[in-house]
C-alpha cells in the first residue's frame, strides 16, 4: 500500500516558516499520522487562527484527512505530535460505526454552547484512553476537572467524579455524550458520575455503547 501523502497548504507553510524548516515539523507530523497508517491516502494540513477552529475532519471521499492546526504549535515538535495524536483519537472514534458520529438526540438543539461542552466530554474520553494505553495525553485529568467545573459550574465537587468516569470508563457513544453535556448543564445534581459510570437519574444511560 502506498505511503500516506502529507500536504501543507501554502498559507500554513508561510506561517510556520519562522519556526524552522519543513523537515523539522514534517517528522513530527508523520510520526503522529503513522497511528492511522494506511487508512488515508492523503493528509492535508492548513492553519487555524483561533483555538476553536482547530480540529480534524474526514473528507467526503473518505480517503483524505483534513487537519487544521494553530501555527504556534509548530514551535514544539513533541507538543505538535501530542496534539495531532489527540485529534487522531477523535478520528478513530469517527471511523468507528459503533460510536455513531453525528447522531444528535432528536429533542436536543445543538447550540454552540452545547457543542463546546460536548467536545470537552469527548476530549476527556480520548485523553483518558491515550493515558491507559501508555501514551501522553494532550491534557491531564486534573486539567479536565478544572475545565469541567468552569463549563458546568453547577457540578461543584462532583466535577472530579464526572471527569474520572469519562477518563477511566468505557467510551460513550456520540449521542450519549451529547445528551450528557445537556444534562450536566441543566440538571447537574442528577447527573453525577458514580463509581466510574456516568448516569442521569441513575438509569438514563451508561458509558457503554448503545
Amino acid at each position: 500500500m502506498a505511503a500516506t501523502r502529507i500536504r501543507y497548504s501554502q498559507e500554513l507553510q508561510e506561517a510556520v516558516a519562522q519556526h524552522g524548516p519543513l523537515s523539522t515539523y514534517d517528522a513530527a507530523v508523520r510520526e503522529a499520522v503513522a497511528v492511522l497508517a494506511g487508512r488515508f491516502a492523503e493528509v492535508r494540513l492548513s492553519p487555524a487562527w483561533a483555538a476553536p477552529d482547530e480540529g480534524a475532519a474526514v473528507g467526503e471521499d473518505g480517503a483524505t484527512l483534513h487537519l487544521t492546526v494553530l501555527p504556534l504549535r509548530f514551535v514544539n515538535p513533541l507538543g505538535l505530535t501530542r496534539f495531532l495524536r489527540h485529534e487522531l483519537g477523535h478520528v478513530t472514534d469517527i471511523l468507528d460505526g459503533a460510536f455513531g458520529y453525528g447522531n444528535v438526540p432528536e429533542d436536543l438543539a445543538a447550540t454552540p454552547t452545547l457543542r463546546r461542552r460536548f467536545k470537552l466530554l469527548w476530549a476527556c474520553c480520548v485523553d483518558g484512553r491515550t493515558a491507559r494505553l501508555g501514551g501522553s495525553p494532550l491534557h491531564t485529568l486534573e486539567e479536565y476537572e478544572v475545565e469541567f467545573l468552569r463549563q458546568f459550574p453547577g457540578l461543584a465537587d462532583g466535577a472530579a467524579g464526572v471527569a474520572v468516569g469519562l477518563w477511566d470508563g468505557e467510551r460513550p457513544c456520540y449521542c450519549c455524550l451529547m445528551q450528557m453535556a445537556a444534562d450536566l448543564a441543566a440538571r447537574p445534581a442528577a447527573s453525577l458520575s458514580v463509581a466510574g459510570t456516568a448516569v442521569v437519574d441513575e438509569t438514563r444511560y451508561a458509558t457503554g455503547r448503545i
